[in-house]
C-alpha cells in the first residue's frame, strides 16, 4: 500500500506540469526548486521540535490553521486574476475554444 501512496502523484506534481505547460521548462525548474526548499523547511523546523509546540499550544495551531486559509484565498484569487494565455485569447477572438 504504502509503494502506491508514495508513488501516485500528489499535488506537487501537478503543479511542476501546470507551470512547465504554462511557462516552459524554466518555469517548472522554479516551481521544483519551491518544493525542495519548503520540504527542507519543514525538516528543519519538524527537528527542532515545532510540531510539539504547536501540538501543546491549540490557540497557535488555530492561528497556523487560518494563515493556511488566508494563503490559500490569497492564491485562488491570484489564480482568478491572472489572464489567460495567449492561445486562450486567440480563441476567443476567432469564436473557438
Amino acid at each position: 500500500m504504502v509503494v502506491f501512496t508514495v508513488s501516485s502523484p500528489g499535488p506537487g506534481v501537478l503543479m511542476t506540469l501546470d507551470n512547465a505547460i504554462a511557462g516552459g521548462w524554466r518555469a517548472a525548474m522554479h516551481g521544483v526548486l519551491g518544493l525542495a526548499l519548503g520540504a527542507a523547511a519543514m525538516a528543519g523546523l519538524s527537528s527542532a521540535g515545532i510540531g510539539l509546540l504547536i501540538h501543546s499550544s491549540p490557540a497557535l495551531f488555530q492561528l497556523l490553521k487560518y494563515a493556511g486559509v488566508a494563503y490559500l484565498f490569497h492564491l485562488s484569487l491570484k489564480t482568478w486574476r491572472r489572464a489567460p494565455p495567449a492561445q486562450a485569447r486567440a480563441a476567443q477572438a476567432h469564436g473557438r475554444r
